[in-house]
């Protein structure tokens, strides 16, 4: 069992030896050490931000679009993937392509902010881009690709590994909701891809799991992946690249205390929400305390009935 400590960088390996960043590599080389998917967002981006995946991105991009794509650049003002180690530092994807401009996110979990949060992406490139040299630009197209997990989720958090009707991409446009539907703007798209589709044609050993390798792959664990890439030379490419970044210790450092930083969050919220509950029960024996004061119940019974204590029933009695 790997164990990073944000406090040092240390390193904890099986037997409870404590070791410095300087022997990673060595760590890292066993067998047991977690492995990050292209689920993950700063995963995915760390991939597809690197020069060297420049054709895989381009690929998956030409497979969802369904189009030719010639030229692609990262936009200048976007963090590259030198940079994904720098701590609260949030990580883009946008490109200028010769299609248009492009925003990709990774969305692993299906909640009620994902499409906002995605929303006010998508509307600050447009807005930046549209206003531009005191004109308003109507020609270059703005789309967002979000790559959604958690779509075909079953009540124990599953997925669903049944044929099912449902649209694997959807594509969102502005449009009047009266007769004619016209668009508001026609340089503005949204892709939902759910990504759950697609994985499902891998555990239900659906034929076209290789047609759609680029999306299937993305979200496959390390036992799959593996058994994937036995059959397929782009899924072994892949493979290939998503050991080197699980064998890289900055990235592994950044990974392990980007969880260590939620785990101390989500712990801090449960311990306000249980001492928000703990205060919440203790004001409810307050306000029975006070009604039974109010019926003339002695101090005794009422200590009886609430586990307050005297002293407290009597300053409670006092403020009445």
């Amino acid at each position: 069992m790997l164990c990073y400590s944000v406090f040092g960088w240390k390193i904890q390996k099986k037997g409870g030896e404590k070791i410095t960043t300087t022997a990673v590599k060595e760590i890292i080389s066993d067998s047991d050490y977690k492995w990050y998917t292209a689920r993950s967002d700063k995963a995915f981006k760390t991939i597809m931000l690197d020069e060297k995946n420049k054709n895989l991105l381009k690929s998956l991009l030409e497979f969802i679009l369904k189009t030719k794509i010639n030229d692609m650049i990262i936009l200048s003002n976007d963090v590259s993937h030198k940079n994904v180690n720098i701590k609260d530092f949030r990580t883009d994807i946008k490109l200028d392509t010769d299609i248009g401009k492009i925003d990709l996110e990774v969305n692993s979990f299906n909640k009620p902010y994902v499409h906002p949060k995605s929303m006010a992406y998508i509307c600050e490139m447009y807005s930046g881009g549209t206003l531009s040299g005191g004109l308003f630009n109507q020609k270059t197209l703005y789309l967002q690709i979000n790559f959604s997990y958690g779509l075909m989720l079953n009540d124990k958090n599953e997925i669903l590994r049944k044929p099912t009707t449902i649209r694997p991409i959807r594509r969102y446009k502005v449009i009047e909701l009266e007769d004619n539907q016209d668009f508001y703007v026609d340089n503005f798209v949204i892709y939902d891809i759910n990504m759950d589709y697609f994985l499902n044609l891998w555990y239900s050993q659906d034929k076209k799991a290789i047609e759609n390798k680029l999306l299937v792959m993305l979200g496959l664990n390390k036992e799959e992946l593996t058994k994937f890439s036995k059959v397929d030379k782009e899924v072994h490419k892949f493979m290939e690249i998503m050991t080197n970044i699980n064998k890289d210790p900055a990235f592994r450092i950044y990974m392990t205390e980007e969880e260590e930083r939620e785990i101390i969050h989500n712990t801090e919220l449960e311990e306000a929400k249980e001492q928000g509950i703990e205060q919440g029960i203790e004001q409810e024996k307050v306000e029975i305390a006070k009604k039974l004061l109010k019926m003339n119940m002695s101090i005794q019974d009422i200590t009886q009935v609430t586990n307050l204590g005297i002293e407290e029933i009597k300053k409670i009695q006092e403020a009445l």
